[in-house]
């Protein structure tokens, strides 16, 4: 195995909120996700100003950084969950999933003869094996999503024509008010759309979402591949790949080739430019202007 390459963009993020695990033989990405806020609702803090999500991506990294070896990535995850169970509770946290700051994460453990891999929400694992097979983890958050994205747009829309504005060519500043008010009135949405979601056993369009919830277990992807077999893997967050709708009607294998083949035509900064020329041709109706991009990429000899 040669050693990761690895690559973070912040875009326009204030906050830190990706992660990256790179710690042998874990190995992985976070996306950190706080819980629901907006101006009218104040983001909960933690220690030393952090947001939701950068808390739990910086804990995430130090338990992985020092669990046993031994343990499989499924264990490993399972601390990290309860870990971050613990820290939010005595916080007086409940344990809904709108109200509480997590992860979307694809990890895996390379060692021995396997390569074992975890995965939950719109953090994404791809593999490719010696025969040229291409294959990657799902979005499992493309349901509720695609809603949220849809009730963001309809809302920035709202409020621009209420202010008599055109969306489309306000200046920034404008757009940053038009955000703000989009965000107060998409908060009760956001709340219950995650407490519906987030690790629902029971909802076929649940996802798993490392925040503390011990349902995650019943919500995960995982998947065992014969480290033979493997010829490269990838882990990338979703601020990588933010052009799922040009690919709509392409099979799970179709879309991981066209992931692939941008990757293998120009490496992780190339990946990272495709997606920052397609944020920069839909800034205008996005909730913000350019996402945190986080890449790992392992070759096997």
């Amino acid at each position: 195995m040669e050693p990761p390459r690895h690559i973070y963009d912040p875009g326009s993020s204030k906050q830190w909120e990706d992660g990256m695990i790179l710690s042998p033989p874990f190995f992985g990405v976070l996306d950190g996700v706080s819980a629901p806020y907006s101006p009218s609702n104040p983001p909960k803090m933690f220690n030393r100003g952090a947001s939701g999500g950068e808390f739990a991506s910086r804990l995430i990294e130090r338990q992985f950084a020092r669990l046993p070896h031994l343990f499989s990535v499924r264990r490993a995850v399972l601390e990290a969950n309860r870990a971050l169970w613990r820290r939010q509770s005595k916080r007086g946290a409940t344990p809904h999933g709108g109200e509480l700051a997590g992860a979307s994460f694809a990890i895996a453990k390379i060692a021995g003869d396997w390569v074992e891999i975890v995965q939950g929400c719109d953090a994404f694992a791809l593999w490719v094996t010696r025969d040229g097979r291409v294959e990657m983890t799902g979005a499992q958050n493309k349901i509720s999503e695609t809603s949220l994205n849809d009730k963001v747009v309809e809302l920035m829309h709202e409020v621009a024509d209420e202010r008599g504005l055109d969306l489309e060519t306000v200046d920034d500043a404008a757009r940053n008010e038009i955000r703000a008010e989009m965000f107060d009135r998409f908060y009760p949405t956001l709340v219950e759309t995650r407490r519906e979601y987030v690790n629902n056993p029971t909802l076929r369009d649940g996802y798993g979402l490392l925040n503390g919830q011990p349902e995650l277990e019943m919500k995960w992807f995982n998947i065992n591949l014969p480290r033979s077999e493997v010829r490269s893997l990838l882990f990338f967050t979703d601020g990588m790949v933010p052009w799922w709708g040009s690919l709509e009607g392409l099979t799970s294998e179709e879309i991981a080739r066209q992931v692939y083949a941008t990757y293998r035509a120009g490496g992780l900064a190339g990946l990272l430019a495709r997606a920052r020329g397609i944020e920069e041709a839909t800034r205008a109706t996005s909730y913000m202007d350019a996402a945190e991009a986080t890449a790992i990429a392992i070759e096997f000899n």
